[in-house]
């Protein structure tokens, strides 16, 4: 199926620049090859829900999960939660060299 598409400049440049420099012959092939890729990325995501959904079933089915009684019990595992994501992700950023702590969320640290 031939199709004609409209590519930003950013794109057309990027295309152009691989073609002269030999990675691609044609932008049809290089094209080809980005979707490729996308679909791959998306067969893995998708994999990726599939295996979570089936690692959250089979622990609901061997009883591992928890009831919550009152609104204050699910707000206080909210917070257990949000503080380890919170940890995790300055971790993350420190791997990465990235900066962390407050400046890293935008507070400037003046008040």
């Amino acid at each position: 199926m031939d199709a004609k598409i409209r590519l930003s400049e950013h794109v057309q440049r990027f295309l152009d620049r691989q073609i002269a420099e030999g990675r691609h012959v044609t932008a049809s092939e290089a094209l080809e090859e980005a979707v490729r890729r996308y679909e791959q990325d998306v067969a893995a995501e998708e994999a990726r829900i599939a295996s979570a959904i089936e690692e959250g079933m089979t622990a609901l089915q061997r009883g591992d999960y928890t009831n919550f009684s009152t609104p204050g019990e699910s707000s206080a595992l909210w917070e257990r939660i949000s503080l380890r994501a919170s940890k995790r992700a300055e971790e993350m950023r420190k791997a990465e060299g990235a900066p962390v702590g407050d400046r890293a969320r935008g507070d400037s640290g003046s008040r």
